[in-house]
């Protein structure tokens, strides 16, 4: 697991197949007691990593375009209170 807030983070995994999702892609692990689970191959090595990770080393929580659309969704969301409180 690479995703830094996963409780398994830097720990290792077996995998056992992937599947689709209207998520997108979503790797099977096992577990050592034989439980299946599925994490987003984003959260993964499985994945090539964006730019934005590779230069970050280890450092970036945020990526650009994830924080562009929270902004818009954030503005979103305080248009439709104000429209509320009228």
């Amino acid at each position: 697991m690479t995703h830094p807030f996963h409780p398994l983070a830097g720990q290792e995994c077996e995998y056992v197949g992937e599947r689709r999702n209207m998520h997108g892609l979503r790797l099977l692990c096992q577990a050592d007691d034989g439980v299946l689970w599925t994490v987003p191959v984003e959260w993964t090595d499985r994945v090539e990593q964006r730019l934005e990770l590779q230069m970050g080393a280890g450092r970036t929580y945020f990526l650009v375009g994830d924080l562009l659309a929270l902004s818009e969704l954030l503005a979103k969301a305080a248009r439709h209170e104000r429209v509320e409180d009228v």
